[in-house]
């Protein structure tokens, strides 16, 4: 979806969405397309056009630049649940929930950078380490990897603590409109491999 003055999505007009849409707004339509998807894959699953072990209980949410910062909103208020967090180009938020987490970064973006991003999986990781230290969730349901880092043909991969670290190398911020869209797509795709 495309928030709300965004993309090809609806634009209430520069100070309307400047200083008349905040947080709550933008979280309320989340929510509201959220529950659109959830309710057409329960209507498929009921028409039987699907088995239940094809599709996951619950959809990936991807959030790219202010987007992964909402994504991660929605999610620590309790305002959607998912089955994992996709953070592209993304700003730091507010945390999730949830256990799985992938974060793509292109080594060239010039809004974010790659460190933030790097940054923000380290957030991920120590809060991970720390919750599985204290007890408060078992490290064998998140399949926590300690340190392990991958490169690969241009991307760097590092998947210790059960969040995904990923930069690719010659991507731009908006890495997914641009000849990277599909060094990106195949590293997407296999996060949400390993989601089902």
């Amino acid at each position: 979806m495309s928030l709300r003055g965004h993309g090809e999505s609806w634009n209430p007009g520069f100070w309307s969405m400047t200083w008349g849409t905040n947080l709550k707004d933008l979280a309320h339509d989340v929510r509201c397309v959220w529950e659109s998807v959830l309710l057409r894959e329960k209507r498929r699953k009921l028409d039987g056009k699907e088995s239940e072990e094809i599709a996951p209980a619950l959809p990936v949410l991807i959030g790219h630049s202010s987007g992964g910062g909402l994504a991660q909103y929605v999610l620590s208020e309790g305002i959607v649940q998912a089955e994992a967090l996709v953070l592209c180009a993304a700003i730091p938020g507010f945390g999730g929930r949830g256990a799985r987490v992938c974060i793509i970064a292109g080594s060239e973006d010039k809004l974010v950078g790659v460190q933030i991003p790097r940054r923000l999986a380290q957030v991920f990781r120590d809060t991970i380490k720390e919750s599985t230290e204290g007890k408060k969730i078992d490290q064998s349901v998140i399949g926590i990897e300690d340190g392990k880092e991958l490169h690969i043909n241009g991307i760097s991969i590092d998947t210790s603590f059960g969040v995904r670290f990923i930069a690719i190398e010659g991507a731009a911020h908006h890495f997914q409109n641009d000849v990277h869209q599909e060094a990106g797509a195949r590293q997407l795709l296999s996060f949400l491999e390993e989601s089902n």
